[in-house]
């Protein structure tokens, strides 16, 4: 396994781990998990299983561009 070596702002990493080890793991392990699905393309199929994953999610209107883009 290779290591890698980022830089981020100091108050995201500290926000990172402890949202980490409020999920009982550590920032290692969640950074190695988006990196798999990072690294594997959106097919129909991978599309269609990150839909159910979020099929619990309804809205009641269309968002407009500006507040689908709110930070």
């Amino acid at each position: 396994m290779k290591n890698v070596t980022f830089s981020v702002d100091e108050q995201v990493l500290s926000k990172a781990r402890k949202r980490a080890v409020s999920k009982g793991t550590t920032l290692n392990e969640e950074v190695r998990t988006w990196m798999k699905q990072y690294a594997v393309p959106i097919t129909s199929e991978r599309f269609r299983e990150i839909m159910k994953q979020v099929s619990y999610v309804k809205t009641d209107r269309k968002y407009t561009r500006e507040e689908m883009n709110e930070h």
